[in-house]
């Protein structure tokens, strides 16, 4: 794994790797989320949700990997594209910096 991604603005930490979901994922985003809850979210925010973004995973690994955590967190599969949709512009990381982060 390679990227964390945090996103103030949705409380959200996004975890990016180009391959397989790996179990050791979920205990690398519970140590980001709690990170991201001490030091960076507001008195007035919930706490903080986590979605790991894998080009490929295994249903029963990855909820396997869930089932006794409790910290908000997902895992999903995910397309690359060279444009960015208008409605998110400004709010997610355009193309150049998605690929930096991932190489």
């Amino acid at each position: 794994m390679k990227s964390a991604i945090i996103q103030r603005q949705y409380r959200a930490a996004a975890l990016v790797n180009k391959k397989l979901f790996k179990p050791e994922y979920i205990g690398k985003m519970s140590f980001y989320l709690s990170a991201l809850d001490e030091y960076i979210k507001q008195p007035h925010q919930q706490p903080s949700i986590g979605v790991i973004l894998c080009k490929e995973k295994k249903n029963k690994v990855a909820e396997f990997s869930f089932r006794d955590f409790s910290k908000t967190m997902g895992v999903a599969t995910y397309k690359t594209s060279t444009v960015l949709p208008a409605a998110y512009k400004g709010v997610l990381p355009d193309v150049e910096t998605l690929k930096k982060l991932m190489d």
